[in-house]
C-alpha cells in the first residue's frame, strides 16, 4: 500500500512550497520556480525526490521499486519474491523459514515444548498480546532522534525541519 506523502501538511507547506505530486513509494515537489527539462521535471524537483526504503530515485525524478531479489537472491537461502518496496523469502514445502526470515530448515516432527517466539522485521515489534507484529512509533521516544520534526510511517520514520532550515546529511539534524 502506497503512503501519500503529499497529505503531510508539513511536507506540502515547508518542503514543497506550492505543490507536491505523490508517486509510488515517494513524492516530488512542483512549482519551485526553475525551468523544466525535456522530461518535464525541474532540477529543483529532481533534487527534492525522497524515496522510501525499497525504492530508488530514477533519472526522471520518480521513485522506482528496487528488485531486492536480483542481488544475491535477496539474501534468501532458497526462493526470493520481490514485492513493491520490499521482498520476502520462501521455502520449499518440506522446509520452514527460520527466525532470521532468510534461511530454510527442516521442520521438526516433535511438538515444541514452548511456543516459538514471534520475531518481527525492523520497524515492527510484538505488542503485549504477542500475536502479530505492529508498527513501532519511532517518533514517540526522543522525537525519533530528530532535531525538529519526526513523521512516523509504517515500519519507518522521517525527520524534517522548520521553514528556513534544511535537513542535514545525517538525516536528523537541521
Amino acid at each position: 500500500v502506497d503512503i501519500d506523502e503529499c497529505q503531510d501538511e508539513e511536507l506540502q507547506t515547508e518542503r514543497c512550497g506550492t505543490g507536491c505530486v505523490n508517486t509510488i513509494g515517494s513524492y516530488h515537489c512542483t512549482g519551485l520556480g526553475d525551468e523544466q527539462s525535456d522530461d518535464g521535471i525541474t532540477e529543483t524537483e529532481r533534487e527534492h525526490v525522497s524515496c522510501s526504503p525499497g525504492f530508488t530515485a530514477s533519472p526522471a525524478g520518480t521513485c522506482e521499486d528496487v528488485d531486492e531479489c536480483a542481488s544475491y537472491n535477496g539474501g534468501c537461502s532458497h526462493s526470493c519474491h520481490n514485492t513493491l518496496g520490499g521482498s520476502y523469502c520462501l521455502c520449499p514445502p518440506h522446509l520452514m523459514l527460520a527466525t532470521d526470515w532468510r534461511t530454510c530448515h527442516e521442520m521438526s516432527t516433535e511438538p515444541p515444548t514452548t511456543p516459538a517466539p514471534v520475531t518481527c522485521p525492523p520497524g515492527f515489534d510484538v505488542p503485549d498480546t504477542g500475536e502479530r507484529c505492529a508498527d513501532v512509533d519511532e517518533c514517540a521516544q526522543d522525537n525519533g532522534g530528530c532535531a525538529q520534526y519526526c513523521s512516523n510511517s509504517r515500519g519507518s520514520f522521517r525527520c524534517s525541519c522548520r521553514p528556513g532550515y534544511a535537513l542535514d546529511v545525517d538525516g536528523s539534524s537541521c
